[in-house]
């Protein structure tokens, strides 16, 4: 009898401390460690918006902040370009096709194309936007295709982006985009920093342990990313990269 109370008695201590760990925020299902996972991302580390967190204009960032201002600019179904930079069509149907564009850039702010509002479809694109000098941590950081809301469809083309802080692919908002038969890289023949040592290396959530320079696909927010026949590479980082989901959550498939 003894025996028994004695166990009892221990099963009872066991439950109260627990309880009592549970309460104070301890291991269990508690409140998670400052920063750790669970715990929204916590804070990134000075001076970066930082995976974990949205920057400025509900738009994470891996250190620079993302420049959304496409050369290219899509916006509920009306093109905004430089003739000479592309030759988009108009479909019967409301869609907006671009075909065929060869784009080249050391530039480490520009973004190509940015679409919101809008179905697109950017087909047989070479795009190669690689970093040809230094930059602060003060620059925004380009990237190949942006979309905010509405379809972004790629396909059959080769899009190559370098330096670090830079994304080849983004999706923001409540976009979809689809990737088709094609070849997405951050990083390539320069490497994911090229030429941007003047940036420190961004690193996400600390109580994850990750970090890196660049990131080839970015999908955030509740979008829908559809990867089909496709690679997707990157040198710094993360290849297929998801981060910072809102609302209803994102959805990504490949």
């Amino acid at each position: 009898m003894k025996r028994i109370l004695a166990v009892v008695l221990s099963l009872v201590f066991i439950v109260s401390l627990c309880m009592s760990g549970l309460a104070e925020g301890g291991p269990g299902m508690g409140q998670p460690p400052q920063g750790g996972p669970g715990a929204g991302m916590g804070n990134p580390p000075d001076g970066m918006g930082g995976p974990g967190g949205m920057a400025e204009g509900d738009v994470a960032s891996t250190g620079n902040a993302m420049n959304t201002s496409g050369l290219i600019d899509v916006a509920g179904g009306t093109v905004t370009a430089d003739d000479s930079l592309v030759g988009a069509t108009e479909n019967a149907d409301g869609t907006i096709t671009i075909s065929g564009i060869s784009y080249e850039s050391g530039d480490y702010s520009a973004t190509l194309l940015s679409a919101s509002d809008s179905d697109v479809f950017l087909t047989g694109a070479n795009i190669a936007m690689n970093v040809d000098e230094a930059v602060s941590g003060n620059e925004s950081a380009g990237t190949a295709t942006y979309v905010d809301s509405g379809t972004l469809t790629i396909s059959d083309s080769n899009i190559e982006v370098n330096g670090a802080g830079r994304y080849t692919v983004a999706a923001t908002g409540t976009a979809t985009m689809v990737v088709e038969d094609s070849v997405i890289v951050a990083g390539g023949d320069a490497g994911a920093e090229g030429n941007t040592t003047s940036i420190s290396e961004p690193a996400s959530n600390a109580g994850l342990l990750i970090s890196g320079n660049s990131r080839a696909n970015f999908s955030v927010g509740q979008t829908h990313t559809f990867y089909y026949d496709s690679l997707c590479v990157a040198d710094g980082w993360a290849a297929l990269s998801t981060d910072s989901a809102t609302g209803s959550g994102l959805e990504f498939v490949a």
